[in-house]
């Protein structure tokens, strides 16, 4: 009984162990599977990282090619823009050079149809002498006279011809060229009829004509003198009141025009001018002067334009030409008449450099082209800074000694004044540092107008 007990308790644990055997055996056979498949994972991450990495080597060449071909691009557009606007730059040079010439050629043709006109009257002039049987008294021609009068110049009258047209002839024949606006002709014409028909009735028109010849020749002292001759010898003539009042407006014409004008404070706060009649009272249009508060004055001015007026000596003016200057700013020709043309068209430029490179040199030399002489009388220089105003530079009220306030002209307009004063010559003003000052501050409402189409 208990051997066959122990028998079958025997059997049992071997067939337990079997059981464990073949148990572990599929679960050692799972677990290299999954070894397996977890290594066949491995290479395709494997595979994966390598073509990721492939790609974003594709994608960063392209994006760093395309950065480089915009960035290229970028540049193109740039040098585009920069080669549009120097052509535009010239086209604008060009038109402004056109302009130029056009207005050059038409003011030609002006002096050529004015010449032309002037020939005719000469032409009709001496037909009408030769006509009336006129020789001459001197060794001046009728056709040597017009060449003169062609030429600017002005023959004696003491050489005119004895004329055997009537005074009637000759004062319609002066008269007709003072209306056609030849006023050479027609003083020459006024000057003949009164040397040769003193007793005329008609004296004193001609003499009237004649100062008004002189007056639209602007040669106002003549006029004065001529007019003064005719209210003093035909007081009663109806002539005399246009002859008086033109002669005022001779005077009022005949004004002297100063380098560097007198502020009316420079007179007012001088001594030997406190009891001078327009200081006290200037409410009006004349005024008493005497003498010696008119000799003041007048030094006063003299004093004051002396070394201007040396300047503007014609002995002390040379000639300039860059092309013959021997002392050249570093600057191509080209470069520099470009900037003179720029100056000319634009009223103002900017010089930019860094220190010490000629800037102000080159400024002068500018003004020197334009000029074509070496005139620094025409030429003012400031320069500014941090605490430079708009009261030292255009106009202002200072403190004077008696506690008060006077009203002080600044440099630019003093040297507006001078420029306004010639209005036939270029005046130039040269701001060194110009980016140190507060140009708002300095310039004040007058910022706008420094624009040439302003």
């Amino acid at each position: 009984m208990n051997h066959k007990n122990g028998n079958a308790a025997g059997k049992a644990v071997l067939a337990g162990f079997f059981f464990l055997t073949a148990g572990g055996c599929a679960f050692q056979s799972d677990m290299t599977d999954l070894h397996l498949e977890m290594d066949h994972l491995k290479d395709k991450m494997a595979r994966l990282d390598l073509t990721l990495d492939a790609n974003v080597r594709v994608v960063k060449d392209r994006a760093q090619t395309t950065t480089k071909e915009q960035g290229d691009a970028f540049l193109k557009l740039d040098q585009i823009g920069v080669d549009l606007q120097t052509i535009q730059g010239r086209m604008e040079e060009n038109n402004h050079s056109l302009s130029d010439l056009s207005q050059k050629m038409e003011e030609q043709s002006l002096r050529i149809n004015d010449q032309n006109s002037r020939l005719g009257n000469v032409e009709d002039r001496m037909a009408m002498v030769e006509k009336s049987g006129q020789t001459p008294q001197t060794g001046l021609t009728p056709g040597e006279q017009g060449k003169m009068i062609l030429q600017g110049k002005s023959p004696d009258p003491a050489s005119f011809p004895a004329t055997t047209l009537s005074p009637q002839e000759a004062y319609n024949l002066a008269y007709s060229d003072f209306v056609k606006g030849n006023y050479d002709l027609a003083l020459l014409g006024f000057q003949n009829f009164i040397q040769q028909f003193q007793n005329s009735v008609l004296m004193a028109n001609a003499l009237y004509w004649l100062g008004e010849s002189y007056f639209n020749k602007k040669e106002f002292p003549k006029a004065i003198e001529t007019f003064d001759r005719v209210a003093r010898d035909y007081p009663k003539h109806d002539k005399t009141p246009g002859s008086i009042l033109k002669e005022g407006y001779a005077y009022f014409e005949l004004v002297e025009k100063l380098e560097i004008p007198v502020n009316w404070n420079d007179l007012k706060n001088n001594p030997a001018l406190q009891s001078c009649e327009v200081f006290i009272n200037n409410q009006g249009s004349l005024f008493k002067l005497t003498e010696e508060e008119y000799d003041i004055i007048r030094e006063v001015i003299d004093n004051k334009n002396i070394i201007t007026e040396t300047l503007l000596q014609h002995n002390n003016i040379k000639k300039y030409k860059f092309s013959e200057d021997s002392d050249k700013p570093f600057i191509s020709e080209e470069q520099f008449l470009k900037s003179v043309s720029l100056l000319k068209r634009k009223k103002n430029i900017i010089l930019q450099g860094p220190p010490g490179v000629g800037k102000t040199f080159i400024a002068r030399k500018l003004a020197y082209e334009i000029m074509q002489e070496i005139k620094d009388a025409s030429i003012e220089m400031v320069q500014f800074h941090q605490s430079y105003s708009y009261e030292d530079f255009i106009q202002g009220l200072r403190p004077t000694q008696k506690g008060g306030f006077d009203l002080k002209d600044g440099i630019f307009y003093t040297f507006c004044r001078r420029a306004l004063a010639h209005p036939e010559k270029p005046f130039f003003l040269i701001i060194d540092e110009i980016n140190r000052g507060n140009l708002s501050k300095i310039f004040g409402e007058l910022m706008m107008l420094i624009e040439a189409d302003k």
